[in-house]
């Protein structure tokens, strides 16, 4: 698809500020008011590179773009090591569909062919079931859902909060932090007593509310607490994560762990 000329329509074009990205036309700082509305982009230019001033070629700076929503601060190098260093904020990559990007409900980047040449990375910042707002360098434009399908195939990378020693969480009958932290946010989930601190492990009883969780939610029922389960169950102990402005789809999809 990269010389196809994808349906759907630009809705309208902002600027704003992005930690990170190349420095917009304007010369005022990224902490400036934004600036006024482009001109509105013609039809078939919405997913084309020359809609879009500073178009990012390159994954570490979607990722730096990205961190803007979180709150990070500059992660130099490599930005996945940098945001496990500066806030024990985890990458995480996977091939998903609209409908499962929904339901984890966190903006991400999307990989898109928009032409020859290297790929392109854009935020993802909303998602509703015909909708899709990107941003891109300071850049943020609205495309139906139908234009980004032409141009995307899936893959999709976010930010996650990981809770001290989520390893020992994927390893039976350990015990530790990461496994009370699991063992407290099921039974808030179920509004029950969480268990004495110190005395949760990872054994049949645990990996069965697990599962519970995981049907409740959508999610693979696989028992393991892998990064998608965590996602939910941070939003089920009330953590402050950016989300896509958009509802969740219902029926909600399966989406592996």
């Amino acid at each position: 698809v990269a010389d196809s000329v994808p349906p759907g329509l630009a809705l309208a074009a902002t600027a704003g500020s992005a930690p990170g990205s190349e420095p917009a036309a304007a010369p005022a700082p990224a902490t400036s008011a934004p600036a006024a509305a482009n001109p509105p982009v013609p039809l078939d230019q919405v997913l084309h590179l020359d809609a879009w001033p500073h178009p990012i070629r390159d994954e570490p700076n979607a990722w730096r773009q990205l961190a803007d929503a979180w709150h990070l601060p500059a992660l130099t190098g490599d930005p996945c090591q940098a945001a496990v260093r500066a806030a024990q904020v985890h990458c995480y990559r996977g091939h998903l569909s609209a409908a499962k990007v929904q339901l984890l409900d966190r903006p991400g980047i999307v990989t898109l062919r928009i032409g020859p040449g290297p790929l392109t990375y854009a935020v993802l910042e909303e998602l509703s079931d015909t909708q899709a707002t990107l941003r891109m360098g300071g850049v943020r434009r609205s495309v139906t859902l139908n234009a980004l399908t032409e141009a995307w195939q899936g893959e999709f990378a976010t930010f996650w909060r990981a809770p001290e020693g989520h390893a020992e969480l994927l390893q039976p009958g350990s015990g530790g932090k990461g496994v009370d932290w699991l063992a407290t946010a099921l039974a808030q989930w179920r509004r029950v007593a969480p268990p004495p601190a110190g005395s949760a492990r990872m054994d049949a009883a645990l990996t069965a509310q697990v599962v519970a969780f995981q049907n409740a939610r959508g999610l693979m029922p696989d028992g393991l607490a892998g990064p998608s389960t965590l996602m939910q169950l941070n939003r089920t102990m009330g953590l402050d994560e950016p989300r896509l402005s958009a509802r969740s789809p219902t029926p909600m999809p399966t989406l592996a762990k």
